[in-house]
């Protein structure tokens, strides 16, 4: 403990940069957190684009494969759930089989 108290102007240095440098790694693993977040809600936006087909701008199988990408996106279950839920009533009448089993696939694999 004498060679600390002794040595303080070298110690000092030292932990002052070990703060920052945790300081900087949190910092980037929030920000990388958010940057993340954000691309998933943009996917999950140009996917909900591809499932609404405005205009039959995309194909049968554009839908289906927008429904299964749908399955990756695991940090926002609850949401992708109840739109899920929401698109399976709007297609029940005008939808293809393939499309409504796959959203039934995707509703019963959210809500386990």
């Amino acid at each position: 403990m004498d060679w600390l108290f002794s040595n303080w102007l070298t110690v000092v240095p030292l932990i002052g940069s070990a703060v920052a440098w945790a300081w900087a790694a949190v910092d980037r693993a929030l920000t990388l957190r958010r940057e993340q977040a954000q691309r998933e809600w943009a996917r999950l936006g140009e996917l909900l684009v591809i499932l609404n087909n405005k205009d039959n701008k995309h194909g049968y199988w554009s839908q289906i494969a927008a429904v299964v990408e749908m399955h990756g996106l695991r940090t926002k279950r609850s949401t992708v759930l109840r739109l899920a839920k929401e698109a399976r009533l709007f297609w029940s009448n005008g939808a293809t089989p393939a499309l409504l089993t796959e959203l039934d696939l995707l509703i019963a694999d959210l809500e386990r």
